[in-house]
């Protein structure tokens, strides 16, 4: 449940920054126990993720109190908040405050520090908009784990350090392509030189 809540509650603070800084709608969402997917009708400009990113990690750390509120009648037609329907009745209103207000039912965490952190995944073109990954707090955490141990054999299999694992690779392949394209000319050599000594007819 507090998995669930870290997700959920990133995505809030995401949303908004992007209403905010770039006036793009959060669309569509999905969150299961593996994934947090949203769909912007907006293609970010470049660096708009890695700064959305930086002002959501920012706005986490901020560790602000959330405020729930449950708005109605002339209150909720007069309120700004974010919602992908019309509403009606009482609007339970999830609000991290100078950061995103949002109408929402589901379970967030007290304050936005439990979230933890927040990292962007994933982006691809999506119904000429942009659907976005995120992964927050522990999620986050188990991702970052994950991909420092690949690095760290990574490095250690090339005999070199963290930083220089891209230059090395690039090395490795340049390589690999040098002695394929040699290789390929020797067995093309070695073909002439059997059809030459062949009896003639």
């Amino acid at each position: 449940r507090f998995d669930l809540m870290q997700q959920h509650s990133g995505e809030h603070i995401f949303s908004g920054l992007v209403h905010k800084e770039f006036g793009f709608d959060n669309v569509g969402f999905h969150l299961s126990d593996r994934e947090v997917t949203m769909d912007f009708n907006g293609v970010f400009p470049e660096g708009g993720l890695a700064l959305i990113e930086r002002k959501a990690n920012e706005a986490i750390w901020s560790n602000v109190a959330v405020q729930i509120s449950f708005l109605e009648g002339a209150e909720a037609r007069e309120a700004e908040y974010r919602s992908k329907l019309e509403l009606t009745g009482a609007v339970r209103v999830v609000t991290f405050p100078g950061i995103d207000a949002c109408a929402c039912c589901a379970p967030h965490v007290r304050r936005s520090g439990e979230i933890g952190c927040l990292a962007v995944v994933g982006a691809v073109n999506y119904k000429g908009g942009t659907r976005v990954s995120i992964l927050c707090g522990g999620r986050a955490m188990r991702l970052f784990a994950h991909e420092h141990m690949l690095l760290t054999r990574t490095a250690n299999f090339l005999t070199t350090s963290a930083d220089n694992v891209p230059e090395s690779t690039m090395r490795l392949k340049n390589e690999n392509t040098s002695l394929k394209a040699a290789l390929k000319n020797a067995s093309i050599a070695a073909m002439e030189m059997k059809a030459a000594a062949l009896p003639a007819g």
